[in-house]
Formats: structure tokens, sequence, C-alpha cells
């Protein structure tokens, strides 16, 4: 929303004006809580979340209803997204004459709290989650990507969080684990659980 009225140069204020109060009302039922344990941490203005059997970001298969990739706890591309939002919604309120006051104030908690805790200490680009069920995560995922791309972003332009990623890279995308990770694997062979017909193989992506 906040690209969009930008981009049409306050020509579309009365649509921002409609919208704001929507989006004040996002951030409040964060704030409290809402359901999966979705809530934003007083602590430090970032947002958690984790529930026992559910995988809540966009990684988010399950095999026999149990997650493959749970990300239980602060993943990185979600409080990219929460501090490059909370940053074009202040700008929003003050574009139409609301007090921006508390938007400015969180989102500068967050943003402080993500370029205290994301970034590796061996530069190996930022972790995937942290304050996980296991502590953080410091597996090199493509999610992190949004922290440096994002407008408004927590660490817009790091170049070495880029330079992290490059094992990611393929002609045909990003992978989601990097060849050397313990995880990794480079062809899929199989059904699912439960599928019938014939073995299916698919091939995941260069080496």
């Amino acid at each position: 929303m906040a690209r969009h009225v930008q981009a049409a140069g306050g020509d579309d204020d009365d649509l921002a004006a409609a919208l704001v109060p929507t989006l004040e009302g996002i951030v409040r039922h964060h704030m409290a809580g809402t359901r999966f344990g979705i809530r934003v941490d007083p602590a430090d203005g970032l947002v958690t979340q984790g529930a026992e059997g559910w995988a809540l970001t966009w990684m988010d298969a399950r095999v026999d209803g149990v997650p493959v990739t749970a990300r239980a706890g602060k993943p990185v591309e979600v409080n990219a997204l929460w501090v490059s939002g909370l940053t074009g919604l202040a700008r929003l309120q003050a574009g139409v004459g609301r007090d921006a006051a508390a938007t400015v104030a969180l989102a500068e908690t967050a943003r402080r709290s993500f370029v205290a805790r994301y970034p590796r200490a061996d530069g190996g680009g930022l972790y995937d989650v942290v304050d996980g069920l296991s502590g953080d995560d410091p597996t090199v995922r493509p999610n992190q990507l949004l922290a440096v791309s994002l407008p408004d972003a927590p660490l817009r332009g790091r170049r070495d969080v880029v330079e992290a990623c490059a094992p990611l890279v393929t002609s045909l995308g990003l992978r989601s684990l990097p060849p050397g990770d313990p995880g990794y694997l480079g062809s899929h062979r199989g059904d699912p659980p439960g599928a019938t017909g014939p073995t299916t193989w698919a091939r995941c992506g260069p080496g």
C-alpha cells in the first residue's frame, strides 16, 4: 500500500485514508496475539510464532501431519516484512494526518532488534530463525534476501547477505538449502506418503 501511494505521487491518498484503519487493526491484533502463537514479543518488537503440529511460514510442508520445516520462533523473512510494513504504515499515517508516533516507535524497536539479532557472527549471512525451539538457526536459506531487498528493509543493500546466498543460485532459481547442508537432497524419489500410482522422480536443482 505504501509503495502504491508513493508511486501514485500522492494522487491516491483517498485509498490510503480508507485502508490505514484496517492496517492499524492488523498491527493491534499482532500486538495482542492471534492464533497459533502469532504475536509481537514485547521484549524486542519482533514477530514470533509456533504451534504444535503446524508449519506457519511459506515453508509449510507436512508429512503425516508433522511439519517438515516448522521454523517456530522468529523467522527472518517474517520480521523483515514486519519492519518494512510498519515503516510504510507510519509513512501512510503521516500522509493522511493520523498520529504515527506509536507505529514509528514500534518500527524502530523492531529494526534495532533485527539488526542486533539476525546477522551471523561468522559473516555467513543471517539466521533463518532466532529464538527457535533449539535456539538460533544458522541454516542458509533464501528467506534472508527479503531483509536486504524490501522497501524499508532492515538491512537494505547489505551485499554480504546476498553473497552468503550464492550457493543457493541455480539456472532455474534459488535452492532452499545449499548443497553442503546436511539436510540438502538434490533429487526426490518416490511418492508422498499414502499416494497411489507409479513412482515419481523429480530433480530438485543442479548440484
